[in-house]
């Protein structure tokens, strides 16, 4: 500090009085300026430091980003796109396995009412049961007590709800922790009709 006072002259901060606030402005302002910690200097340096940073990163040819988002995706097409430039023959799938139908839909779909096929959809996913978003939201609701199963959300979630995942129900609700909610008895569980016995 001493130096930067020395070099400055008259304007040296420790020759500047309480009073004179306008003398103080003056000599920073003078100084900022001298130094290059101007507001334009500093902006004009953080635009040169963009323009580094934007000319030194290597951007994905092939999506555009700084940062390729999906690099396995932005490597495939590159080779694909080399292989079209090289006139080289394209990788592609089997197309016999394009003409197969999905093992969750039934050989004769086409031949099946809307009614049988909806049917048999929904004994598909009854299999694999509700997203687990589902169970937490119906067990939340259970929170309040036997009172949420008169509500038509909560009825729907339930026949949503595989026969594991209502087990699960079952004994989660017994397991309620006092400050959550009041834990549910083994007879109020067997007295509620989608789960009979638990």
């Amino acid at each position: 500090m001493a130096n930067l006072a020395n070099s400055c002259g008259s304007l040296n901060p420790e020759n500047i009085t309480a009073s004179s606030t306008a003398n103080r402005r003056e000599f920073w302002a003078a100084e900022s300026e001298r130094i290059g910690t101007n507001w334009r200097s500093l902006i004009s340096l953080l635009f040169e430091i963009v323009e580094r940073l934007r000319a030194s990163s290597s951007s994905c040819a092939t999506c555009g980003g700084t940062t390729c988002l999906n690099p396995d995706f932005c490597a495939l097409c590159r080779d694909a796109d080399d292989r079209k430039a090289r006139d080289a023959a394209s990788r592609s799938v089997d197309p016999s396995l394009w003409r197969r139908i999905p093992e969750h839909i039934p050989h004769n779909w086409d031949e099946m009412s809307l009614e049988a096929l909806m049917a048999h959809f929904e004994r598909a996913r009854r299999g694999h049961g509700a997203p687990q978003t589902t169970v937490e939201a119906l067990m939340f609701a259970m929170r309040s007590g036997a009172k949420a199963l008169s509500e038509p959300s909560n009825q729907r979630r339930l026949k949503e709800l595989s026969e594991a995942q209502l087990h699960e129900v079952c004994a989660r609700l017994q397991k309620f922790k006092s400050n959550i909610a009041r834990a549910w008895t083994q007879a109020e569980i067997e007295g509620w009709s989608p789960f009979g016995r638990s």
